[in-house]
């Protein structure tokens, strides 16, 4: 049986804290017989339905629903997986189940973190409408753990004699916990158009969709003409492209560069030193490129930064360490009387936090003089030299005690 664990990655919880008011986007790629049908793109109630969205994003993370399949399907009703996996998607052989609830055989049962607090009073009350995904239940509205379905149309009771599933008299009402914005058409068809057929013993297969191949006769269907379904949260992809891991930095400010994507097009990147806040990053291309520049402090400093897209969906912390030995950077560039330095010959003197010194002149690099005193400021410091010209033959140098 597969083992599951519940990782928690708190910066990253930090933020899909800070999500509103669009939910996650989680995308289930659908396959049989080895070959992909298509992908279905839904989007999770994240604010109005926490702890069974955070179950379901849990169970996705933690591997539960790898090789998992969908096991019924009710025409016109619902298309239902969350509750079986196979260890081998790739046989040929009959589906087989020996009169017994799996594990049995190829069959597996997905693993759960437990029951869950039913959520359709949670928040906004979403209905069990035409396109939604909702928990499955046992024998009452807190008994849903893994199993999920489909609502193939509006199973709320507007239709006279059709099941009401927001209904708290029968079990319900059934938690819906998002809604599909991209493929229902292919759950349709799957669902409504796809053969149905039993494994051998049936159990709890008897209502199983299958890729339309061959009629199967008194043999179950093989395992791959199974319907399968891969799950991956879909987040923006982020990387640090410079400095490198380790990079020794000699500079007060860094320059950090990287790229980011996805398919709706990035928002923002943001990016942090140490323990500081988020800045958003610079970009003049819708962040595909983007850089910042961050001030360093003596030793360690960690970079992470994340990137937003246009649906409110972060990508994961991205981090990068370096070692800074947190000496200066002195800029020079000539001036004249009309820059906003003045007359004289101007420079530009870059510090870290916290740091005091001076700055001293020479005309023979043996004897130097006192010019002016600086703090450091995390920006860039004007410095002036009125006396001197561009053809003074001075030198400079920043000193700190």
């Amino acid at each position: 049986m597969k083992s599951i664990f519940l990782v928690l990655f708190p910066l990253l919880l930090e933020l899909l804290a800070q999500r509103s008011p669009a939910g996650t986007i989680v995308e289930f790629e659908l396959t049989s017989t080895n070959q992909i049908l298509g992908v279905v793109d839904v989007e999770l109630y994240d604010q109005d339905k926490p702890v069974t969205v955070n179950n379901f994003l849990n169970l996705i993370e933690s591997g539960a629903f790898e090789n998992s399949f969908f096991h019924r399907t009710a025409p016109g009703f619902v298309l239902q997986g969350g509750g079986y996996f196979v260890f081998n998607p790739s046989s040929t052989l009959p589906m087989t189940n020996t009169f017994a609830e799996p594990p049995v055989g190829n069959l597996g049962v997905v693993d759960n973190f437990g029951t869950i607090t039913g959520e359709a009073n949670v928040g906004t009350f979403y209905s069990n409408t035409n396109g939604t995904i909702a928990m499955a239940l046992t024998t009452g509205p807190d008994t849903a753990t893994s199993q999920f379905f489909f609502n193939l149309t509006n199973n709320n009771g507007t239709t006279p004699g059709e099941p009401n599933l927001d209904n708290s008299s029968d079990r319900g009402p059934f938690t819906v916990f998002g809604h599909v914005i991209n493929g229902m058409a292919l759950v349709s068809e799957i669902a409504n158009t796809f053969p149905q057929a039993a494994a051998v013993g049936g159990g709890p297969f008897t209502d199983l969709p299958v890729f339309p191949t061959v009629p199967y006769g008194t043999y179950g269907p093989p395992y791959d003409d199974l319907i399968y379904y891969n799950i991956r949260i879909v987040v923006p992809s982020l990387k640090i492209t410079s400095p490198a891991a380790g990079f020794h930095a000699s500079n007060a400010l860094l320059t950090v560069t990287g790229t980011a994507g996805a398919a709706s097009g990035i928002s923002g990147v943001w990016c942090q030193i140490n323990n500081g806040a988020f800045n958003l990053a610079n970009t003049t291309n819708g962040f595909t490129n983007w850089t910042a520049t961050l001030p360093l402090i003596a030793g360690e400093n960690t970079i992470n930064a994340y990137a937003e897209d246009q649906l409110r969906n972060f990508s994961l912390v991205t981090s990068v360490n370096v070692i800074s030995s947190n000496t200066f950077l002195l800029q020079l560039s000539a001036t004249n009387s009309s820059s906003s330095l003045g007359g004289g010959f101007g420079f530009y003197l870059q510090i870290s936090p916290g740091l005091n010194g001076h700055i001293q002149y020479s005309t023979n690099l043996s004897n130097w003089i006192t010019l002016t005193n600086f703090v450091g400021t995390n920006t860039t410091i004007p410095i002036l030299d009125p006396d001197a010209g561009n053809d003074s033959g001075r030198f400079y140098r920043a000193i700190i005690p």
